[in-house]
């Protein structure tokens, strides 16, 4: 439910994610100044709940609750969890949402993984998003990995690149059942393209969850990444007020993690990478120090010096070294203690 069997050490790319997250969150809360202490946050922290760490550390919010499905996690989190305050309940999203009953302000993130359920994830993202209330924070993840509508070679049509791609429009089409967009093509079904196409599909159903209502929901983040071996699919946005929107689309435009959309105040463009090379605790002490600020030259002569650290990977070295320079401060670090 959670990635709760991934090693933390693996997510590398999730990390980051979650740290603009909460960034994304203080510079809102400063633009039109919300008290986040009164602010509730639930979650699907996983055996460690490590969102839930930084989300007091960041925000000191004390009201947290903690989903899962897996009664053996919940067992895991109550061994491990940071702080005494942390709920830890075995409920699923859909049970949370169907009995949803807040006290107050609320901060959601619904971290799924199963790309099989993502007509059923949309539906309980479409009911939640109707009974959360002005200036409510929510965040999805979802698995972006097109793959998982099937595999080449998989079926007796697939032996082509546009019949693998109109069979998982298929498929697509059989999971989202009306949550389905109709002007939706082949192209979209490529690997680059399926997480902007997911990302277009939410932007239906959210709409059509808050209609009839006076606020409207503002998109704030929008990623995708590799957590461990899956393309992920993770935005995050606000409810508020139509006076306030214009004010927040000048905030998050300014920011420099975030894509535009193709019109002038569209905040729905495509989902940004987070493409962070693993690296070891040496190699990035050594590329920090020879970038105190991104400059192309700098990044050229830092990609020549350490290409043999970035070689092989899946861009080339100087766009390796610009990912992780772009995303650097947001790194956390790893280390091993022995006693």
């Amino acid at each position: 439910m959670s990635g709760a069997f991934v090693p933390y050490q693996l997510r590398i790319n999730k990390a980051v994610d979650r740290h603009l997250f909460i960034e994304a969150i203080q510079r809102i809360a400063r633009l039109l100044s919300l008290d986040l202490r009164r602010y509730g946050y639930v979650g699907m922290g996983g055996p460690f709940l490590e969102d839930f760490r930084l989300v007091y550390a960041s925000l000191e919010i004390t009201n947290l609750l903690s989903l899962e499905t897996s009664q053996a996690v919940v067992q895991r989190q109550e061994f491990n969890k940071p702080l005494a305050f942390i709920q830890c309940k075995c409920m699923s999203t859909g049970d949370y949402v169907t009995q949803f009953n807040p006290d107050g302000p609320l901060i959601i993130w619904f971290d799924y993984t199963d790309p099989q359920k993502i007509g059923v994830q949309i539906r309980e993202v479409q009911g939640l998003i109707a009974k959360l209330q002005c200036h409510d924070i929510l965040k999805i993840t979802v698995n972006a990995n097109v793959r998982t509508l099937g595999e080449e070679g998989a079926g007796k049509k697939a032996d082509k690149t546009d019949d693998i791609a109109e069979q998982r429009q298929m498929e697509l089409k059989r999971r989202l059942g009306e949550y389905y967009i109709q002007d939706l093509t082949k192209d979209d079904f490529q690997p680059k393209r399926y997480p902007a196409t997911l990302f277009k599909i939410f932007k239906y159903a959210l709409g059509k969850g808050m209609e009839g209502r006076s606020e409207i929901f503002v998109p704030l983040t929008a990623f995708t990444y590799n957590d461990y071996m899956h393309p992920m699919l993770s935005f995050s946005g606000i409810i508020c007020l139509d006076d306030e929107r214009s004010r927040i689309v000048e905030e998050v435009a300014s920011w420099p993690f975030r894509q535009p959309g193709p019109s002038v105040g569209d905040l729905w463009g495509d989902p940004q990478p987070i493409r962070v090379p693993n690296l070891s605790l040496r190699e990035r002490l050594a590329i920090e120090q020879k970038l105190p600020k991104l400059v192309d030259q700098t990044v050229d002569s830092v990609a020549k010096e350490f290409a043999f650290v970035v070689e092989g990977m899946s861009t080339e070295p100087a766009t390796a070294i610009r990912d992780y320079a772009t995303y650097a401060r947001y790194l956390p670090y790893l280390v091993q203690v022995i006693f």
